[in-house]
């Protein structure tokens, strides 16, 4: 079960729709203010163009000292795509039980088939640790990847997510919460309602 925090405004969010039991959700706000059993977090091997990370992986950064880039720039954890890392018990103001980084590898190697990669390795992450519930950042706007360049994530994420689930070696969460930024969360929720339509065989 997740920490209790402190009462803070509630983010806007939707529901769009059940796969196999799990029901999948866009919620406008940081993947650190988000309660979950597990919150996972996309991270590059370094950011495009040069640029620095900003939005929700940079305030989950802040909410953990700095231990983020930390990880990253002493390469205890180097991005490198499907790498992944726990953290267990992290500190307030964090929400989540445990922390999964996810690597995401080079920017300039960033394609739909990457994402879906990635968060099908997320999905087994999280079916083997047993976690009920699931906040999910793709990280891709904090890290330097916008507009046209990332063209077809939530389909990629979406497919990624339920085809794991289709062949789950075991339970699979009861929630999955994909973050978005309340600046783009009308368009991020339209293209993941859009997406979850297309697919074959909801339930």
């Amino acid at each position: 079960m997740a920490k209790s925090k402190n009462e803070r405004p509630v983010p806007i969010n939707r529901s769009i729709g059940s796969w196999r039991g799990t029901r999948i959700e866009i919620v406008g706000d940081h993947v650190a203010n988000i309660p979950a059993m597990l919150s996972i977090a996309g991270m590059f091997a370094h950011e495009a163009d040069g640029m620095t990370i900003t939005g929700g992986l940079a305030h989950l950064d802040d909410a953990l000292g700095g231990a983020v880039r930390r990880m990253r720039s002493d390469g205890i954890f180097e991005g490198r795509l499907g790498e992944t890392m726990v953290l267990s018990t992290p500190p307030l103001p964090v929400r989540a039980d445990a922390i999964l980084m996810i690597g995401l590898g080079d920017p300039a190697d960033w394609t739909p088939v990457v994402m879906r990669s990635v968060v099908a390795v997320a999905a087994r992450r999280a079916i083997q640790l047993a976690v009920s519930s699931v906040a999910f950042a793709p990280s891709l706007h904090d890290s330097g990847l916008r507009g046209r360049i990332v063209v077809g994530a939530e389909p990629a994420m979406l497919t990624g997510l339920c085809g794991e689930i289709e062949v789950a070696g075991g339970k699979p969460p009861e929630q999955w919460v994909f973050c978005a930024h309340p600046a783009h969360f009308e368009v991020t929720a339209r293209d993941f309602a859009l997406a979850f339509n297309d697919l074959s065989a909801p339930c």
